[in-house]
């Protein structure tokens, strides 16, 4: 069978064909579509002409037709980017080591009276020493971000001979010190690239590359990953007995025989498939499962659920006959079972296949129920226990067709089933030019959950393809209390205020604005306009340094709410709905936090989650991407848990506010926030983050950053509490992928058919 060279296990190479197999358009959600309405939606036409069973998107949206075709630009531009690059970050640099012996040298030879006179004039003017340092240090730090980089991806794209000579030696009879320098050097280069916040941070501009020098980069990443973390080689003696479910429709026999082949070099044994035939009698000639029993289903058009009640393991899991299976895919996912006996589904990373080989890797967080139901981001594979698949009423392909899969999940997780990830990626779909998932299936299914959990629900179209909303119906809410701490900056005020009252929806709010010791004559005339108004309520806390802790725990001891904002009074309403978005979270009662999607006067995202780790603490995730992007997996585009949320908008539960103790005033001002969000995850709450509320924040134009050599002080102060407080969280962040940074410098430049 002739295609094209694929990925390589082991040093053998399999073949990726093209399969030329297309699907019938999507089933477009046009508007909203409610309860009854989705009960009486017309049967989705079928997705595919041939066997599969399910879809799954790939972690951004490539343009439609053209997987292959595509290139990057010559690689002359890219020698010469990287050579700016290097030079915008080299020249500054030796540029401030020469200003910074200089101004050594003047002082050291200039009289201290005269250095204090200069130096006060220049404050006078606004042109401070330290204010220039600062600046030029941001400068020298987002020219250094840039260049690691691009150092990265210049690594990644060219340094496949150097990964496979370091494969070489690890099969050598004696390595020997050669092969652990080696590795160490390339556990540096991955642990780095981890910690580093290239791809979350503004000043972070990379080329875009096209599928091939992407792919090419992807699958020497997986060379170093095979390397520093090699797959699980131990024999599981007692492990479970695994049953897999496919279809198949007659198309294209060769596929049949490419999952034969990938089943019979499954390390792990213990295992059956069975194939559901539909419009044929048999499997073609020549079909040899290693070490497994096969068993046909047909009749009932080959119903999935005659072949599902074939299926004997104590696991059942589903795999189509188009996709391709990593050789320890079993494997990895019974260890994870015998590792831990109570869980009841195993799920792992995915990637795609296409004419190039291996790309898209779409790397999976923990166990994320918002992320499932927005998305269904577990995709394949996956394992459940067969037992608690009949308790939950099996697989209903006749009922949900191509959303089966994403439905009996939601049933699981509605039985208290437990999850586990295990981070590999060993699942492979094939890119082709099918639309991907039903949105008209999976919305009923939604639906279904939301009338089984909920009584009842809404389920609307998302923020970007592949993506659903659902708003659960529920009673009357209560008041909402608005904090707002402030200290002179009437401009900004006024502007925060006016848009909560212009452009809010919710009728049942209260703005509490918390003053700080303003001297500006103009904010006392607007306190005494917005009281008179009845727009709101003005409370004093008077405090020799600013902390923002005290103020806001002061502003919840006045409020009347059920539930309290924390509002930034450099920030803007942009969208009407944002309490309702938010509430529809803070209400659950196991949800401790609801944050918003803040935007940058240009646009670009400033928070969309905070994530823990990057730069050895916590950060923005896809800080200073376009609004227009869904970032990656469509992360940006859901609701989804995070580890924490920024105080500049976060909603809580006034009674969890009490239980949790308010914001630690130790923490004046860094990262109060975070430990907030760490303590209630730590009390079982979920931090649950939203795009449906959106705002604008003009960052730092309320304080500013710190300047004075006290205030950076401060903050390392507080940065190291809190690292040292909450070590165990920030060693992994259970919402972000390990290895987040790479996974997206391969997918960036592919979003929306990037070239």
């Amino acid at each position: 069978m002739k295609g094209a060279a694929g990925p390589h296990y082991g040093g053998t190479a399999w073949p990726t064909p093209d399969l030329g197999v297309t699907s019938a358009p999507d089933a477009e959600l046009a508007g909203a579509m409610r309860g009854a309405d989705l009960a009486a939606h017309e049967a989705s036409p079928p997705l595919l002409a041939g066997s599969r069973i399910g879809y799954a998107e790939p972690p951004v949206r490539v343009a439609h037709g053209c997987h292959a075709t595509r290139t990057a630009g010559s690689p002359a531009r890219l020698v010469l980017f990287f050579a700016r690059s290097v030079l915008d970050a080299g020249v500054p640099f030796a540029a401030m080591s020469l200003v910074r012996w200089a101004f050594r040298a003047l002082r050291w030879a200039t009289p201290r009276p005269l250095v204090r006179a200069l130096v006060g004039a220049a404050s006078r003017i606004g042109l401070s020493p330290g204010t220039l340092v600062r600046a030029w240090r941001e400068r020298l730090l987002a020219a250094g971000r840039r260049t690691h980089g691009v150092v990265w991806l210049a690594l990644l794209l060219f340094g496949g001979p150097l990964f496979r000579w370091a494969g070489r030696l690890g099969r050598s009879e004696r390595p020997g010190r050669m092969r652990r320098s080696v590795l160490w050097r390339l556990a540096q280069v991955r642990e780095r690239l981890r910690r580093d916040v290239l791809t979350i941070d503004r000043d972070v501009e990379l080329p875009s590359i096209g599928p091939g020098l992407a792919g090419r980069a992807y699958r020497n990443w997986t060379t170093i990953l095979e390397l520093l973390d090699p797959p699980t080689w131990f024999v599981l003696d007692q492990g479970p007995r695994i049953g897999l479910v496919s279809r198949w429709t007659g198309d294209r026999p060769e596929l049949v025989c490419e999952l034969a082949r990938d089943l019979a070099a499954q390390v792990y044994d213990r295992f059956e498939l069975v194939v559901a035939l539909d419009g044929v009698s048999a499997l073609p000639d020549g079909i040899d499962v290693h070490g497994a029993h096969l068993v046909t289903a047909s009749g009932a058009g080959g119903s999935l659920a005659a072949a599902w009640a074939r299926a004997s393991g104590d696991f059942v899991g589903v795999i189509d006959v188009a996709d391709r299976l990593h050789p320890h895919m079993l494997l990895e996912l019974a260890a994870a079972i015998t590792a831990d006996p109570a869980i009841d589904v195993v799920y792992a990373d995915e990637d795609w296949v296409e004419a190039h080989g291996r790309c898209l890797p779409h790397l999976k967080p923990d166990h994320s129920p918002e992320l499932q139901r927005a998305t269904g981001y577990i995709g394949r594979p996956w394992l459940a226990r067969r037992s608690a698949i009949e308790a939950a009423g099996g697989l209903r392909f006749e009922e949900h067709g191509t959303a089966c899969e994403y439905d009996l999940l939601l049933r699981l997780e509605e039985r208290g089933a437990r999850f586990t990830h295990v981070p590999r990626v060993l699942y492979h779909w094939r890119l082709g030019d099918h639309r991907g998932p039903d949105s008209g299936r999976y919305a009923r299914a939604l639906s279904a959950h939301l009338a089984r959990v909920h009584g009842g629900g809404d389920v609307e179209p998302g923020l970007a393809p592949g993506v659903l909303r659902a708003r659960p119906h529920h009673g009357p809410d209560g008041l909402v209390s608005v904090i707002v701490p402030n200290r002179d900056q009437p401009d900004l005020l006024a502007r925060c205020v006016a848009s909560i009252h212009d452009r809010s929806t919710y009728p049942n709010l209260e703005v509490l604005i918390v003053e700080n010791g303003s001297t500006d004559a103009r904010v006392r005339e607007l306190y005494a306009t917005l009281e008179a108004t009845g727009r709101a309520r003005v409370i004093a806390v008077d405090q020799p340094t600013f902390n923002f802790s005290r103020l806001v725990n002061a502003g919840v001891a006045h409020a009347r709410g059920d539930y309290v904002v924390l509002l930034n009074n450099d920030t803007e309403v942009r969208a009407a709905g944002w309490i309702e978005a938010m509430l529809e979270h803070a209400r659950r009662a196991d949800v401790g936090a609801v944050g918003a999607r803040l935007l940058y006067p240009d646009g670009t995202l400033q928070h969309g989650g905070v994530v823990l780790g990057p730069g050895g603490l916590a950060g923005h995730v896809h800080r200073g991407i376009p609004e227009s992007s869904s970032g990656y997996a469509r992360r940006l585009a859901a609701v989804h848990e995070v580890s924490a949320v920024t105080a500049a908008c976060m909603m809580v539960r006034r009674a969890i506010w009490r239980e949790a103790g308010g914001m630690d005033e130790t923490l004046a001002v860094a990262y109060n926030d975070v430990d907030f969000c760490l303590g209630l995850r730590a009390r079982g709450y979920r931090i649950v983050q939203t795009p449906h509320a959106e705002l604008v924040h003009h960052e730092h134009r309320s304080r500013g950053l710190p300047a004075t050599p006290d205030a950076i002080d401060r903050d390392r102060r507080e940065a190291a509490w809190v690292g040292r407080r909450w070590a165990h969280a920030i060693a992994r962040d259970p919402y972000l992928p390990g290895d987040f940074t790479a996974a997206w410098l391969f997918c960036a430049g592919r979003e929306n058919g990037a070239p």
